[in-house]
């Protein structure tokens, strides 16, 4: 299942501009947290980051990303 969303974006009178806040995507992040923690899961499991990529509909490169970051969070 995908669900798209759009987030907000407002202006301050000021001229800023934001994004409203949510507790499932992080700030900058295009996809949320849940989908994040089952590019880690499925990492484990698969014998491929391309076999990962085509479950979850998205690139190689960004399941590469996605595990050497986490690799590096787990080592500190």
């Amino acid at each position: 299942m995908v669900l798209y969303y759009k987030r907000r974006r407002y202006v301050c009178s000021c001229g800023k501009r934001f994004s409203e806040k949510t507790s499932f995507i992080e700030r900058d992040q295009r996809f949320s947290k849940e989908w994040h923690q089952a590019i880690q899961m499925l990492c484990v499991k698969s014998p491929t980051f391309q076999s990962v990529a085509e479950k979850m509909g998205t690139f190689s490169s960004t399941v590469i990303h996605r595990f050497f970051l986490i690799k590096s969070q787990n080592n500190n």
